[in-house]
């Protein structure tokens, strides 16, 4: 009996020694209570002594080492949470993204129209544009009010103007090598106008002009040092000279000795001024027929785009044609050609009335209108539609003035111009009208059977132009249709 209460008892002792060791050992593994309002840093065990607070948190001795940066000012609200451990949140450097930086804008042109579409297309939008070759411009016009910051690098090229080139831009900087070729350059017998730019060179010259060039330059940014200047002066454009001959006297009595420019370029800068000029007559003053034509002149001394041009007339009858301006327009009712100008009027004959004729082919004419002569500056209007000139069936226009005083109908002479002529001449100054030529006007009818004329012969002045005592059907010196007068007492229709 004594023995199995001994062994019992043993028995029970084992029993209690192991619920000892197994209450510690849950003892010393399960997590400490998590204060609420502990402070963040007391949650947070340092990474290595140095680092370590002065006095360690009693609260949680042997909690695992985290890293929490962006932990809340409070601790969760789930104690089921698991704190993240350092090695899920901090990303290795090779796994970091880098930031992706928009690429530049940079083009590359080699030609002007390559050049003038980027410009085109940068308008509103920033950019750079590299040169890969030497950039010739014949004629260009690109005026903008554009702001947006462009570069255009030339490089080791040059941008040359070789006829007139118009290049203004806010915001546009152009830079290059420069050098003895400059960023810039305008060639021999063109002009460069720049404003608002900013140019630079990394040596030499960034704006060259050649002599026998132009050049303006307006409110850039750019080094005085830093441009070559021509000696020569150039003019860009004369002002139109006309000059009526009278009869008894020659071209060269009216002829001007100057002629007034209106852009003479010397050092960057425009002024207006008379040239002197002198005229080639040669081939025109030997002609009996004294028909108008268009004297060329040249100014020694100076360089420019085009020679200065003075229109000749001869006035010797009435309804003259003098000074004639044409162009083609545009109006919100489609294209139009309008032709203006003055011609001489007889004085002594006011008022009468004229008619303003155009033809297509010098033998079928419209009335474009009649209106009354009341004074000596009485201009003339003709215009019609673009669409009723079929150019390609008909490449030249002519127009003239009729007047009919009630006895006898009176023609002026007859102007022709080409159809791809108008808008060159009126460019190029001189005589605006284009480059007129005089052709025979059309036949006129036969005469009535009983013509309401003075029979030939008489010197009645009321029916004979001013000045003359010829025959009232036919004018002084006449020697074909172009200066007769017409045998009817009505106007052409």
């Amino acid at each position: 009996m004594k023995t199995v209460y001994k062994g019992i008892m043993s028995a029970l002792a084992a029993a209690i020694l192991l619920s000892l060791c197994l209450a510690l050992t849950v003892f010393a593994t399960e997590e400490p209570p998590v204060d609420r309002n502990a402070p963040i840093e007391s949650m947070i065990e340092p990474d290595s002594p140095s680092e370590a607070p002065d006095s360690p948190s009693p609260e949680a001795p042997n909690s695992p080492s985290l890293e929490t940066p962006d932990l809340p000012s409070e601790a969760p609200d789930s104690p089921e949470e698991t704190p993240v451990k350092s090695e899920e949140c901090a990303a290795s450097p090779s796994d970091a993204a880098e930031p992706v930086l928009p690429e530049p804008d940079t083009d590359t042109a080699a030609t002007a129209e390559e050049l003038l579409l980027w410009l085109q297309e940068h308008e509103d939008s920033e950019g750079t544009l590299n040169l890969t070759a030497d950039i010739f411009i014949d004629d260009m016009v690109y005026m903008k009010n554009a702001t947006p910051q462009i570069t255009i690098n030339t490089g080791e090229f040059s941008i040359v103007a070789t006829g007139e080139v118009h290049l203004w831009r806010q915001g546009l900087t152009i830079q290059g090598q420069g050098g003895e070729k400059g960023v810039l350059r305008a060639a021999q017998g063109g002009g460069l106008s720049i404003g608002e730019l900013s140019i630079e060179a990394a040596e030499g010259f960034a704006v060259f002009q050649e002599e026998g060039a132009g050049l303006v330059i307006s409110q850039c940014v750019l080094e005085e040092s830093a441009v070559r200047y021509a000696e020569t002066p150039f003019v860009w454009e004369w002002k139109s000279l006309l000059a009526v001959v009278k009869p008894g006297q020659t071209a060269c009595d009216v002829l001007p000795e100057t002629a007034e420019a209106y852009d003479v370029n010397r050092r960057g800068q425009l002024s207006r001024e008379k040239v002197p000029v002198v005229w080639e007559l040669v081939g025109h003053e030997a002609s009996e027929e004294r028909r108008r034509f268009n004297a060329v002149g040249s100014a020694p001394g100076y360089a420019y785009f085009s020679a200065p041009v003075c229109t000749v007339v001869y006035d010797d009858w009435p309804l003259t044609f003098l000074d004639v301006n044409a162009k083609k327009r545009e109006s919100g009712r489609g294209e139009s050609y309008l032709f203006t100008g003055t011609f001489s009027i007889p004085e002594d004959r006011l008022p009468f009335t004229i008619t303003q004729d155009y033809s297509f082919d010098g033998e079928n004419w419209t009335v474009y209108e009649e209106s009354e002569v009341e004074h000596p500056d009485t201009c003339f209007a003709i215009s019609f539609s673009a669409q009723a000139w079929d150019i390609q069936s008909f490449p030249s226009l002519f127009i003239r003035l009729s007047w009919n005083d009630g006895k006898t109908v009176y023609y002026s002479n007859v102007l022709r111009y080409a159809r791809n002529n108008m808008e060159d001449s009126e460019d190029r100054g001189g005589n605006r009208g284009g480059g007129t030529d005089i052709v025979d006007p059309p036949k006129q009818p036969k005469p009535d059977p009983e013509p309401e004329t003075t029979p030939p012969g008489t010197t009645e002045p009321e029916t004979a132009p001013p000045g003359t005592t010829e025959p009232e059907t036919t004018l002084p010196g006449t020697t074909g249709p172009e200066t007769a007068l017409p045998e009817t007492t009505e106007p052409e229709t």
